[in-house]
């Protein structure tokens, strides 16, 4: 392997990850793969429209095997993917923000990131201009849950309900889950428990 030349380990990976997508291979394999030959051939073209298309398509999947790991409670493998995915896919591209908010996410539920409100205020500012409902929408829900002060349980309350609506319009059955547990725990402070 070693002694190909790069332009060949390139199209190895990529076919290989073509034929793994086309025969049901996991995510991680086939953004994996594609992530690898979109290094070697940026080595010898780094602006070339090939390239390019591989650093989108190799995002997609590690974004999408980023977001399984986090679904499943992998949170080092969900942190590990979703970086890489991140760092192929800049501001202002499709799927840059939800790879972010699930990065994001990730990040608050490992307790590793000390600057993250910052952060995801940032982001949320970037979801808003970029119409973005959904993950703003998320980010909100994660803003108003990870609120030190006195008032987190209103301030959830007020995200989740104001998230509903969107997150049934887009079938989001996670935001869905998250939004009715944001409830459900605002009711239970309050000493709610028949609502």
């Amino acid at each position: 392997y070693g002694g190909m030349p790069r332009m060949m380990r390139a199209e190895s990976h990529e076919r290989y990850a073509h034929w793994s997508a086309s025969t049901g291979g996991s995510a991680d394999l086939v953004g994996t793969h594609l992530e690898r030959a979109w290094t070697h051939r940026t080595a010898l073209e780094p602006f070339g429209d090939s390239s390019q298309g591989l650093r989108r398509e190799a995002a997609r999947w590690l974004s999408t095997a980023g977001a399984a790991a986090l679904r499943h409670g992998d949170l080092q493998r969900a942190d590990d993917l979703l970086r890489r995915a991140a760092a192929l896919c800049p501001a202002g591209e499709p799927g840059h923000v939800v790879t972010a908010v699930r990065l994001a996410e990730t990040r608050l539920l490992m307790g590793t990131e000390p600057q993250w409100p910052r952060q995801a205020r940032t982001l949320l500012a970037e979801a808003e201009a970029a119409d973005e409902t959904v993950p703003a929408a998320h980010l909100r829900l994660l803003l108003a849950y990870a609120d030190s002060s006195g008032d987190q349980f209103s301030a959830s309350l007020r995200a989740a309900e104001d998230a509903l609506p969107v997150f049934h319009a887009a079938g989001d059955e996670l935001g869905l889950a998250r939004a009715h547990l944001r409830i459900g725990q605002a009711g239970q402070a309050e000493g709610r428990y028949a609502d």
